[in-house]
């Protein structure tokens, strides 16, 4: 059962970011929140930006103000 739903993840992953790669604004900020949240990847803020800009460069407001909130904190730390 788990090697099951383990093989899905991994296909739709795959799906997700070949549809990102080709500029699709909804999967772009999936993988931007999977990325930022760690959820079926290791976090990687980097990751997470990187597809909230592609996004974000298409006018999608919700990728708008998660980098807003990234970089805020970011400097809320220093």
């Amino acid at each position: 059962m788990q090697a099951r739903r383990l093989e899905q993840f991994n296909s739709i992953f795959k799906w997700l970011r070949k549809l990102a790669k080709q500029g699709n604004v909804g999967a772009q900020i999936i993988l931007g929140k999977m990325y930022e949240n760690g959820i079926g990847v290791k976090c990687d803020e980097a990751e997470a930006i990187k597809w909230y800009k592609e996004s974000a460069k298409q006018g999608n407001v919700e990728s708008q103000k998660k980098l807003k909130n990234i970089y805020d904190k970011k400097l809320l730390k220093k």
